[in-house]
């Protein structure tokens, strides 16, 4: 199954999962029909280890209102206490 992760660090959310879904997620005209996941990492190194294309380019930094938007789909959080995890 196709899934998008984002990772959440240093006040930054990061797309690290998923970037063949940036343009549905920048341009929100169209649901994604995939998973999403979003976690909160306490280092840049976990975000690199999350990164499904580490010896690539950086990872999407996303907006937190593009991450409000996706909040308001079907999402699966990781991290309990990430309050954009709670409805």
């Amino acid at each position: 199954m196709d899934l998008v992760k984002i990772a959440y660090f240093d006040e930054t959310f990061w797309l690290v999962v998923g970037e063949k879904y940036i343009d549905i997620i920048l341009a929100g005209r169209e649901k994604l029909e995939c998973d999403v996941v979003f976690v909160t990492c306490e280092t840049w190194v976990e975000v690199k280890e999350l990164w499904e294309e580490p010896d690539g380019q950086m990872p999407w930094a996303i907006h937190p209102k593009i991450v409000a938007r996706l909040k308001q789909q079907i999402v699966y959080g990781e991290d309990d206490d990430w309050s954009l995890n709670k409805k």
